[in-house]
């Protein structure tokens, strides 16, 4: 039997733009702050961090690129990986290997000030099906022979006895919707399958590939956050910085997750 899951962010229609994730911020702050955006990927054991000084809330442009950083990542206080900048505020590495538990601290210096966060490496799943099906938007048809709306259902077996923490990411023709987060946790149904539900436009032998990340709970209480941020719209009330788990007054998020794969091609 399925559970049902709390999903936080639901989507009618994904929209795709570019292959790369890319995290719009509109960061509430009076003058420039430290911004760490960094993630472990404990399937291909591969460790990027992107440094960057944002802009104030007010001015426009991409956020400045920080170069020179110290970054350096232990693991349960035992090993420690200096990590290379591989190109302009961008930081790489490979061979990260991690076990469900591991906790890893992360201290990045800066112009003589050290930035630091810590987290755990979260119990993995494994999509288990991916179920699609025709699906008609209330109010309206197809838009031509060759347009199909499919609900698609995508189910995994959940870890019982612990809390775990999901986000679904979708693909078509190797394009990512980096507009909408689909999150959820196992409050409900715990050590059952789960399923979430998403609603995709698609066209006859477009590409779907679905991502299932088991992320730890820092990771994913900052994207919540993001995504009530994103979703207040232009006339909310004054915006707020996104809650990360970097100490002196850094922006941005450490987190770990898990990656499981499904792809299939519409005929």
């Amino acid at each position: 039997m399925v559970k049902p899951v709390i999903t936080y962010t639901v989507i009618a229609v994904l929209f795709f733009g570019s292959c790369t994730e890319i995290i719009d911020l509109k960061l509430k702050n009076t003058e420039p702050r430290v911004v760490i955006e960094a993630v472990l990927n404990a399937s291909d054991s591969t460790f990027k961090v992107d440094i960057t000084m944002s802009n104030d809330f007010y001015e426009t442009g991409d956020f400045e690129k920080i170069s020179e950083a110290e970054v350096v990542l232990k693991k349960n206080d035992e090993i420690s990986y200096s990590i290379p900048e591989t190109e302009d505020g961008i930081y790489f590495s490979e061979n990260i290997e991690t076990i469900t538990n591991d906790e890893f601290q992360l201290s990045i210096t800066i112009d003589g000030k050290v930035y630091e966060a810590t987290t755990k490496t979260p119990y993995s799943a494994e999509i288990a099906n991916i179920i699609p099906a025709p699906f008609i938007p209330p109010g309206g048809g197809q838009q031509n022979d060759t347009t199909q709306y499919f609900q698609i259902m995508t189910l995994w077996k959940d870890s019982l006895g612990v809390d775990n923490y999901y986000r679904l990411k979708a693909y078509v023709n190797n394009s990512f919707s980096a507009k909408d987060y689909i999150l959820t946790d196992d409050r409900v149904g715990d050590g059952d399958t789960l399923g979430v539900v998403i609603v995709l436009e698609l066209y006859s032998g477009d590409l779907l590939k679905l991502e299932l990340l088991s992320t730890d709970k820092k990771y994913f209480d900052y994207f919540m956050d993001l995504a009530i941020i994103q979703g207040q719209g232009p006339s909310s009330a004054t915006p707020y910085n996104p809650k990360g788990n970097f100490n002196n007054g850094a922006l941005g998020y450490f987190g770990i997750y898990g990656v499981s794969e499904f792809e299939f091609m519409l005929p």
